[in-house]
């Protein structure tokens, strides 16, 4: 699946969360498989609801696990050429993967996961992604928010600054919680 990628260079922390900030208030969905699973490369939730249904009455699907389940469910969506470009979504960290560096087996493996902190660092080889721990962190909490928070509340979590504590060389510092309860829904 090929999406449109940032350009921008990404060298700090600061950065990268812009970047994920833009990705996520433009894309305005978050990016799922099967069952809401939520993936680096996925699809939007409304897509998944339409399309599903059609792949239960026409696959009658048993899969072995939710793994197995996931990966036919996507492979019969591309084999059947369903998906259009404005169906497709990114994850908050799939938002800084280059399609060249992305690969279908990132997909049920965490941030911290190897081959997905090489595919980052490879995208964005100015930016210490690896050696740091704060960029770790900020991948994390922003995967959080794509995973587990409203949509409809992206717009207020990302964009209130009291909320994300950068030092001065730009490196993620803190979540700042107490300004936004991202998990009332």
């Amino acid at each position: 699946m090929t999406t449109n990628t940032t350009e921008k260079v990404i060298k700090t922390d600061r950065d990268a969360f812009e970047v994920i900030r833009d990705h996520l208030l433009e894309q305005a969905d978050r990016s799922t498989g099967l069952r809401g699973v939520c993936m680096y490369r996925g699809y939007k939730d409304e897509f998944i609801e339409n399309i599903y249904p059609r792949y239960q009455k026409e696959k009658k699907p048993n899969p072995v696990n939710m793994i197995d389940g996931l990966v036919k469910f996507y492979h019969w969506i591309q084999d059947n050429d369903l998906a259009t470009p404005d169906d497709r979504a990114k994850c908050a960290v799939g938002a800084l993967i280059k399609d060249e560096h992305y690969s279908q087996s990132y997909e049920t493996k965490a941030v911290d996961y190897d081959s997905v902190s090489i595919a980052i660092h490879r995208s964005h080889p100015e930016w210490n992604y690896s050696n740091s721990i704060s960029a770790f962190g900020l991948l994390r909490q922003m995967q959080e928010i794509h995973d587990h928070s409203p949509v409809d509340d992206w717009y207020e979590i990302l964009m209130d600054e009291r909320n994300w504590v950068f030092n001065s060389d730009n490196k993620f510092v803190k979540f700042n919680h107490y300004h936004v309860d991202y998990q009332r829904g």
